[in-house]
């Protein structure tokens, strides 16, 4: 079931750790590091979870010799951007005017903190 950013729990965690890592890390790399912090995976089932995260863009791999290398494909704040683009599209068919009044129960009772930090946010170049 997708978490943030659209991953399951799993990816995001070898997202997290990926992100959070020298680049490019080692299928081994990271088959190692999983297994000695709680987790009994084979290589098959890291394998799977990698194709996962290529197939949905947030990681790209390499071949170097007989070892694949792999590195993020988009930065987390990319992947963040992405995926709420995707949800305002999918659920409010792009409208943000949809979404704000969902988000709201499309009451008008903002603070004037909020309609100011709102303005300014708007106003950036």
């Amino acid at each position: 079931m997708p978490n943030r950013y659209g991953l399951s729990d799993t990816e995001l965690e070898i997202m997290e750790m990926i992100w959070s890592s020298q680049c490019p890390i080692y299928f081994n790399q990271i088959l190692d590091f999983f297994n000695n912090n709680g987790k009994d995976w084979k290589k098959q089932t890291l394998h799977t979870h990698l194709s996962h995260l290529i197939e949905k863009g947030a990681l790209d791999c390499k071949n170097e010799g007989r070892k694949k290398a792999y590195f993020p494909k988009l930065t987390r704040e990319q992947l963040t951007q992405r995926y709420a683009k995707s949800f305002l599209n999918n659920a409010f068919n792009g409208s943000l005017n949809l979404f704000l009044s969902a988000l709201t129960g499309n009451k008008k009772d903002c603070t004037q903190e909020e309609l100011d930090e709102l303005r300014d946010f708007l106003n950036k170049d």
